[in-house]
């Protein structure tokens, strides 16, 4: 997969927009996860519970909120990073399974406060993606089929449109089971809010 990095996006959030990317191949479906993994549910849903609704007053989050809230159209009330929502879901329904990649970015998005890496299937992705700054009037359908707006905000795409952002990814590219690799992206937007 072939990933350029847009120079509007390089001019308004140099410094500032971090996308890290990866490629796993060959990769074999896995019934359970280790029961360490278990343990390590456990302890942060120990963690959550205790810290309560005080988590989104975290440094981290406090970031990734900004960095949300500087994106055109985006409602402080209604529209959050992802792994402010996951981390919510986790405190009020515990942790959810989906599928072993799955389980182990949600883990991680929600120990590090930091919105899920977007798993994208090799067999799905497109070979030419960009990261780049949505278009004006662009909407795309996330992977629960909800229309998203995309102007403005931090998204990868391709010739087709937008399959990822830090608020949610689209259906269209998400991981999808019989494919024995995964492109991953990390999307961490940290906006100074100094600015």
């Amino acid at each position: 997969m072939q990933l350029v990095v847009d120079r509007s996006l390089q001019e308004l959030w140099r410094g500032e927009a971090v996308l890290a990317v990866c490629m796993i191949r060959g990769l074999q479906n896995v019934g359970r996860l280790a029961s360490g993994f278990d343990q390590e549910v456990s302890h942060l849903l120990s963690d959550l519970r205790q810290k309560g609704k005080g988590v989104v007053e975290e440094f981290r989050m406090q970031r990734m909120r900004a960095a949300c809230r500087s994106m055109p159209d985006m409602d402080p009330t209604r529209c959050r990073p992802a792994s402010e929502l996951l981390i919510r879901r986790f405190q009020d329904n515990g942790f959810f399974r989906i599928n072993p990649l799955v389980d182990v970015n949600n883990l991680l998005s929600a120990r590090l406060r930091v919105p899920p890496v977007s798993m994208i299937s090799i067999g799905v992705a497109p070979t030419a993606s960009s990261y780049r700054i949505g278009f004006s009037g662009e909407k795309y359908l996330t992977f629960t089929n909800q229309e998203k707006s995309a102007d403005g905000k931090l998204v990868l795409a391709d010739a087709t449109g937008v399959f990822g952002s830090p608020v949610a990814d689209s259906g269209r590219r998400c991981n999808q089971c019989g494919y024995k690799g995964r492109c991953c992206g990390r999307f961490s937007p940290v906006r100074n809010t100094s600015r």
